[in-house]
């Protein structure tokens, strides 16, 4: 194919020069790698070009197997666990002595939620190190909520993730969601049954 001299020119000069679209890209590959470092070199991409990962405290009702309390945000810390014990305590209001069992995180080791659960007179009950049996209905919670939600969509923002694990968890999980444990039952169904 013939081209004139000046076109040639002009597009070897335009070449040289990087397009808007390339710009960006030369920005975005910038912040990839700082990402990239920042993570350790641990990050693949489904987590580097979404919002980050968001961690989920959930307080269950063993039983019932209900969530009654349940805090997302995007640190795994103290006030995460306290905000998902805040619902649980706002939504069942127990009486004094109740045993709450979690895992040894550290969120669930520190003083301020050990304070927390002081103030309403519970009792902290921590996994033996290395027994999974311990939380074995949390962990069948945890693998229920990956099975039926997490592993079916892919989040691009907190938001999105947020909004997909409320339904989940306040319109199926406790309203629908059949539990073999309950008779078949939902949790707020079995529990309507014993009033």
């Amino acid at each position: 194919m013939l081209v004139s001299r000046s076109g040639y020119y002009d597009w070897k000069e335009r070449r040289c020069q990087p397009g808007k679209r390339e710009v960006e890209n030369i920005h975005l590959r910038a912040r990839i790698r700082q990402e990239f470092t920042r993570s350790r070199q641990t990050y693949g991409s489904p987590r580097l070009t979404r919002q980050g990962w968001p961690y989920l405290v959930a307080v269950l009702d063993v039983f019932s197997r209900r969530v009654v309390g349940w805090a997302m945000s995007p640190i795994l810390d103290a006030p995460l666990a306290s905000a998902a014990l805040c619902m649980a305590l706002s939504q069942r209001r127990p009486a004094a002595k109740l045993i709450l069992h979690s895992d040894r995180g550290t969120q669930f080791a520190s003083a301020a939620y050990r304070q927390l659960l002081a103030q309403h007179g519970l009792i902290a009950s921590m996994s033996r190190p290395g027994n999974c049996y311990d939380n074995a209905f949390i962990e069948s919670f945890w693998s229920s909520l990956k099975y039926e939600l997490v592993y079916h969509q892919r989040f691009a923002t907190y938001a999105q993730a947020r909004t997909a694990i409320f339904d989940y968890l306040e319109a199926f999980y406790n309203r629908t969601r059949l539990h073999s444990s309950l008779a078949y039952l939902s949790p707020i169904n079995f529990e309507s049954q014993l009033n």
